[in-house]
């Protein structure tokens, strides 16, 4: 491999891993969209699309970033998916106190009125509970994070 290629793929990784780091800082902060500008490069991540394929594509170069293939099962999985969303705004605890476990985990198969988070708003401890049996898919909140209404905070399949 000459010098160049060579120099050329680890700036395609370390591109990789960066991208890769931001979107787990999007995901645990709840940021939807992001759109970085650097000169003549640009980069749009977005956690959820209407799309069936997302791409990464960094304008005046020529090449495409792209991670489909590892996402395709979970996307499958996010298909037959329901979100339970936020019904107030308000701080976000996926367990009764600190310490304590949390009331579900990703996995879980829970049934109706089963809590599965609090919600903080205005010193006042709102549980969250399951309207049918489902099983958790994805918990798409952190702990402690501040919530709005309408934030989506589980990913869930029914049963």
């Amino acid at each position: 491999m000459k010098n160049n290629e060579k120099n050329t793929v680890q700036e395609n990784n370390l591109i990789l891993q960066k991208i890769k780091e931001i979107y787990e800082m999007m995901c645990s902060t709840n940021i939807n969209e992001i759109k970085i500008n650097i000169e003549n490069f640009v980069l749009r991540i977005k956690r959820f699309s209407e799309k069936k394929d997302n791409y990464i594509i960094p304008q005046k170069k020529d090449f495409v970033l792209d991670d489909v293939s590892e996402k395709k099962s979970s996307q499958q999985e996010e298909l037959k998916a329901e979100q339970i969303i936020s019904p107030i705004n308000g701080v976000f605890y996926r367990s009764p106190s600190p310490g304590a476990p949390p009331f579900v985990n990703e996995g879980d198969i829970v049934s109706q009125g089963t809590t599965l988070c609090i919600i903080e708003a205005m010193k006042v401890m709102n549980e969250i509970k399951a309207e049918k049996k489902f099983k958790i898919l994805k918990i798409l909140c952190q702990n402690g994070s501040s919530v709005t209404s309408g934030t989506e905070l589980f990913l869930v399949e029914p049963i």
